[in-house]
C-alpha cells in the first residue's frame, strides 16, 4: 500500500499560530504531565513524538526523560520544525531533536524508541 501524500495543518504555521500553540500547551501542560506519569515517561526512556508542531509535548517528554533520555520529533511542516529546533536550542534542550518527515519515512530506517507520542492535532482534524 502506497502512503498518502502529506497534507498541511489547516491553522496554519504562523508565528501567531505557532504562539497560540505554545499557550495552549501551557494551559493543558498539568494534564499532559499526569497523563505521561501514567503512561510511564520515566528518565532515561527513549520517545518518538508524531506530529510534533512546535515542539511542546516533545519538551515536555524531554524533562521527564532527563538528560539520560532522548525524544525525537517529527512533523510534516518545515516551518514547525525549524521553529521546534530553535526552540531547543534557545533552551539548551540537549535531549529533544526534530525532524521534518512522515513517520511511514522511517520505516527503511528504523528508530529504536520503546514510547510514541501523537500529539492531538495529528490524530484530529486540522489536517484535511
Amino acid at each position: 500500500m502506497e502512503p498518502s501524500p502529506p497534507r498541511s495543518y489547516a491553522l496554519g504555521h504562523s508565528a501567531q499560530e505557532l504562539d497560540r500553540l505554545r499557550r495552549q500547551a501551557e494551559a493543558f501542560g498539568p494534564f499532559t504531565r499526569v497523563l505521561f506519569q501514567q503512561a510511564g515517561i520515566v528518565s532515561g526512556m527513549r520517545i518518538l513524538d508524531v506530529g510534533s508542531g512546535s515542539g511542546d509535548v516533545a519538551f515536555l517528554a524531554a524533562e521527564m526523560a532527563g538528560p539520560a533520555g532522548e525524544v525525537i520529533g517529527t512533523d510534516l511542516a518545515p516551518a514547525a520544525v525549524e521553529h521546534a529546533n530553535a526552540r531547543a536550542q534557545s533552551r539548551g534542550a540537549a535531549n529533544v531533536r526534530f525532524h521534518c518527515s512522515q513517520i511511514c519515512a522511517h520505516s527503511a530506517h528504523p528508530v529504536r524508541c520503546p514510547s510514541m507520542l501523537a500529539s492531538t492535532s495529528a490524530v484530529s482534524s486540522p489536517y484535511q
